[in-house]
């Protein structure tokens, strides 16, 4: 046999095969001998080549010499040489017995090979009777090679050849289930286990890796459960799987308690411990960041661990600085992984400048930037919509002669598209020599916004010749390039293009056209939909588009017609169709056919979904059919279906329209809970701006207020921070990007004033462009909390850090660890590190409560936290390093100093004016915020007196316990008294920002509280000048579209104060 390593008896040949002239006199023990000494040195090609020269030199070769060489095969995992081997046995004459099968099965389990082991199973299974070593290899290789099936399949074949299962054949199988995730196999085949193979540790910890790569953590703990009633010993991979399973579901408190039993249990944390850890912590940063600590601390801290947390920080971008520090710390060194994940961070959360600083770090540190880096800072620039930026930056890899990747290109031409510098976007779209056809399609939207018809169409027409794949949306964009009564003339055009390019997007064509050319006729959309049907393009989205276009002309029958032949045309009967003929029909007062399709569609297609039900009540109750409508209503509710406030409307109002006044009544309270959440969750609700004044000014106004109402409350969804710079969550508040815009209104260097600072987003906006600020506020909480997001005491971080180490020793095993914390802190003295601590406390206890935003007094509550010692100092350490993390953050950055004073903005005074304020005062009635402030009382020693809520200016139980004309008088009385003293506060020639709000209730001349004419008078009686002013509104504009919590009408009006003459 020749061997696949060279020829035999070549001079390189290892000695051994040298001596066997000389050795062909030996008897075949003495060889095998000498095969054996190479085979347990690991040496593969020595062995076979002494094989081939024993045949050559025609010495007795015999099964103990096919043996050793195909186990020398199996070590090396050189399966293909296995098998020549054992079939060079049968040629040889040599007898074949289990343990050459056993042998080269085992090179098949090593390598994957699972075809070729089910069929030496067959091979070996036709010579003698197989054992359990053979079926576990043959397990083994289906394992490796995924094929859990036949795993299974196997398993069943021993017990028809009645052969014994061992723990080893068992094992396989879960491993088997375990990678393909089968987890309800996995803990069947567990629990079908006779007694005589009982599960092992290994058994249990690959079922629990099967629910943790299926995230089904419950079945996880139940198997770490059934281990401890087994008394099965528990390993640390054991508790790695469960708290991986809890990580991928975000179940954090799970995966804390499941290390505390491992400390119980005496079980060593490994990496894998930390990381599935941290990644169950999500977005609470304060268990993560201590989790870190405490891994450093173990000397387990590692690269990988870092880059997954960085990745994992989404929009808390301001947590990014601490990691890269602890990972010095630890002596790590950042690589491109790290950099790129840093940059994608920073512009998840709007913050591109940090992106861009991303290079110099990188340099710093000696790391080069690659394509990934690039990439990830490029679409941090595009997020923030800085085009200059992104320019500057895919130039700079021109310069330093890279390739640009697709993304990196892509990500360039969003954020040039975003900005409508379409002229740039072509021009770099022209260098690249990796565009594909989502970069077109960025240049076709971008021509598209600059109304820019020719070029896109040109665009379009490349891509089609270097047949790109194009969608409806790219067609639609290159359509709406078009003037807007002349858009179905453009589409037309495209699509004779698209037709004469013979491209596969034909289909798509046809849709995006004809719902174009529906909106002006629905005979053309018709025309188009015969064309389609004639090329043989006909689908269902094509038809939906023309009844949606007959739909929108009325054309109920023809709409009717289209759908009822879809089963004729052989397409599918969707609800998109349906839905669009049902609205003809009932638009066109036709509620018996809106049913009859209803029921074709019921009978054909299934069940329909809330869509169709909810026009079916708005037929009914046109016809004034309520108790058709309050039916269907309810069947929709009861079925499971989202009801939406439209259809509840409806229904209502074909109960009023026939006196119905007790159905009425009952949908009363439903219609207004719907109307709630429906704003919550729709975040892209349409606003209208409207503004007076400079251009210069206004346009900077209008994009404070755009900021306010995108990252404000309420839109932010649960769990989300809002941008103040906060780590305290504070009602209201002005956000950070508003303030930004506001500055742009004041010199550089100039002096800031905010009379009523709240949590300080002002004051640290002012520090960060170079200016320097003064905060107050009435509210003892809002004055403290606004100091330290402010740094204004500039605390010893040193010394911070040892009394955080300090109060939390011990805490772990206290039964109540709140209160321990409390006392320790006070214990340290009045001084600037317990002010940090007190703060600490506060942010810790707030977030480990219900973690909800209490908006107004009654709705406040001081909760006790209800956390074990061990969480409760996690908490509290972990809340302490994201506190100094931001304060290094703030330091570095900042170039300006503040300053926070607690008193009434009208008793404050200064030693000399300031040069700007920028603020946003009490809406009327909207919150009690001294009342508010009670919650801080425990830690903060105060509490605000009556005679100090009695001066609150705007306060909400003043607005509820007077009448509109009462509170009225008394709230510009109080608009005057504040505005007279940022009169006396600021210096001739200075300006008055103000951010103001509506109030909640309505009034009875026109529906709502006008703040804005209130303010502009007031400021006027007291001297200032009105320069612009700035309002945006919801486009909702009923009364009733206004109950508490809705966006209510928001306004910046920018004042002047006149020089002496």
């Amino acid at each position: 046999m020749a061997s696949p390593f060279g020829a035999s008896g070549s001079k390189n040949a290892h000695p051994a095969v040298q001596d066997v002239v000389q050795l062909q006199q030996l008897e075949p023990r003495e060889t095998a001998r000498r095969l054996g000494r190479l085979a347990k040195n690991g040496m593969g090609a020595p062995v076979l080549d002494f094989l081939a020269s024993l045949k050559t030199r025609e010495c007795e070769v015999n099964m103990f010499h096919y043996g050793i060489c195909i186990s020398s095969c199996a070590k090396n995992v050189l399966w293909q040489c296995a098998l020549d081997l054992l079939n060079g046995m049968e040629s040889s004459k040599v007898e074949r017995n289990a343990v050459h099968y056993n042998a080269c099965m085992d090179v098949y389990a090593k390598s994957a090979q699972w075809e070729m082991a089910l069929a030496l199973l067959g091979q070996a299974g036709s010579k003698a009777k197989p054992d359990a070593m053979l079926f576990n290899a043959c397990i083994t290789a289906c394992d490796k090679g995924g094929r859990w099936q036949v795993a299974l399949q196997i398993l069943e074949k021993m017990q028809d050849s009645h052969v014994d299962h061992d723990l080893i054949t068992f094992n396989s199988c879960l491993s088997a289930l375990s990678k393909a995730s089968e987890w309800q196999l996995a803990i069947a085949l567990l629990a079908s286990m006779p007694e005589e193979t009982s599960p092992d540790t290994i058994s249990y910890n690959v079922c629990i890796n099967a629910c943790e790569k299926s995230g089904f953590w419950p079945a996880a703990l139940l198997l770490l459960g059934n281990m401890k009633s087994c008394t099965v010993p528990t390993a640390t991979r054991t508790f790695n799987g469960c708290i991986a399973a809890c990580g991928g579901c975000l179940e954090w408190q799970l995966a804390l308690s499941l290390m505390a039993e491992m400390v119980e249990r005496r079980v060593e944390y490994s990496a894998v411990t930390y990381m599935a850890a941290t990644a169950a912590c999500g977005r609470n940063w304060q268990y993560t960041l201590s989790l870190l600590s405490d891994m450093a601390s173990r000397s387990m801290a590692d690269l990988p661990t870092y880059n997954s947390c960085i990745a994992r920080l989404s929009t808390n971008w301001q947590v990014a600085p601490l990691l890269l520090q602890s990972m010095e710390e630890q002596k790590l060194q950042a690589n491109e992984v790290t950099f790129a994940s840093l940059a994608a961070v920073y512009g998840k959360g709007l913050h591109w400048q940090a992106a861009c600083r991303v290079f110099e770090d990188m340099s710093d540190r000696e790391v080069l930037a690659n394509n990934v880096v690039f990439g990830a800072v490029i679409s941090a620039c595009e997020q923030g919509s800085s085009w200059q930026s992104a320019l500057k930056i895919w130039q700079k890899m021109s310069a330093q002669g890279m390739q640009h990747s697709t993304i990196c290109m892509n990500s360039c031409l969003g954020a040039l598209e975003k900005c409508q510098q379409w002229t740039l976007a072509l021009a770099v779209l022209e260098a690249s020599q990796t565009a594909d056809e989502a970069s077109h399609a960025i240049c076709i939207s971008a021509c598209s916004k600059g109304r820019n018809w020719l070029v896109s169409l040109a665009l379009l027409q490349h891509a089609l010749q270097e047949q790109l794949p194009i969608t409806e949306a790219t067609l639609g964009a290159c359509i709406k390039a078009g003037e807007e009564d002349k858009e179905w003339e453009l589409a037309l055009e495209i699509h004779r293009s698209v037709l004469d390019a013979g491209g596969m997007c034909a289909a798509s064509s046809y849709f995006v056209t004809i719902g174009s050319c529906g909106r002006k006729s629905w005979q053309m959309a018709l025309s188009l939909f015969q064309s389609a049907r004639t090329s043989k393009l006909l689908d269902a989205f094509i038809c939906s588009a023309a009844i949606t276009a007959c739909e929108r002309h009325r054309m109920w029958d023809q709409a009717l017609h289209l759908f009822a032949h879809m089963r004729t045309w052989h397409l599918e009967m969707n609800e998109m169709c349906c839905t669009a003929a049902m609205s003809a029909c009932e638009k066109s007062g036709h509620w018996e056919w809106a049913l009859h399709l209803y029921h074709l569609f019921e009978s054909f297609a299934g069940q329909p979904g809330a869509v169709a039900r909810c026009l079916l009540i708005d037929a009914f109750s046109a016809a004034s059919l309520w108790e058709h409508a309050f039916s269907t209503f309810s069947t929709l509710v009861s079925m499971g279906f989202e009801a939406d406030a439209v259809g509840c409307s409806a229904v209502l109002g074909a109960c009023e329209r026939r006196g119905q006044w007790r159905q009425v009544l009952a949908l009363w309270p439903q219609l207004q809970d719907l109307q709630w959440r429906s704003h919550v969750s729709d975040g892209s609700e349409g606003f209208q701006l409207h503004s007076v004044g400079p251009v210069e000014v206004t346009a900077c106004l209008e994009r404070a207020l755009e900021n306010q109402w995108l990252h404000g409350y309420p839109l932010l969804p649960p769990g989300e921070d809002q941008l103040t710079h906060g780590l305290y969550r504070y009602v209201a508040g002005m956000q950070a990007m508003a303030a930004r815009e506001l500055l742009g209104l004041v010199a550089e260097g100039c002096s800031v004033l905010d009379p009523f600072c709240g949590s300080g987003t002002v004051l640290i906006e002012s520090c960060l462009s170079g200016r320097s600020a003064i905060g107050c506020d009435l509210s003892p909480l809002a004055a403290f909390v606004a100091a330290q997001h402010a740094d204004v005491e500039d605390m010893d971080l040193q010394a911070f850090e040892a009394a955080v180490a300090q109060v939390v020793r011990g805490t772990a095993r206290s039964p109540n660890p709140w209160q321990q914390l409390r006392e320790s802190i006070d214990a340290f003295g009045d001084n600037a590190v317990q002010r940090g601590l007190q703060f600490t406390f506060l942010v810790a206890s707030q977030a480990s409560g219900d973690e909800k935003y209490l908006q107004s007094a009654s709705k406040l509550r001081q909760a006790q936290p209800e956390e074990n010692g061990m969480n409760a100092a996690m908490r509290f350490r972990g809340t302490a390093r994201l506190i100094m993390a931001r304060l290094r953050s703030l330091r570095a950055q900042s170039r300006g100093r503040a300053e926070v004073i607690q008193t009434d903005c009208r008793d404050l005074s200064l030693t000399k004016p300031v040069q700007a304020i920028i603020t946003s005062p009490p809406y009327p009635g909207v919150y009690n915020y001294l009342t508010t402030a009670e919650s801080a009382a425990h830690i903060l020693g105060s509490r605000p007196t009556d005679a100090e809520k009695s001066q609150e200016i705007g306060r909400r139980s003043r607005w509820r316990s007077q009448s509109f004309e009462e509170f009225a008088a008394s709230w510009q009385r109080e608009q005057e008294q504040w505005l007279q003293a940022c009169h006396r506060l600021l210096l001739p020639g200075g300006t008055a920002t103000l951010m103001i709000g509506d109030g909640d209730r309505d009034a009875p001349e026109d529906g709502g509280y006008n703040n804005l004419k209130s303010t502009a008078d007031a400021a006027k009686r007291v001297g200032f000048r009105v320069i612009a002013t700035s309002t945006i509104a919801s486009r909702r504009t009923s009364p009733s579209d206004r109950p508490k919590g809705r966006r209510r009408t928001e306004h910046i009006i920018h004042l002047h104060r006149p020089r002496s003459r």
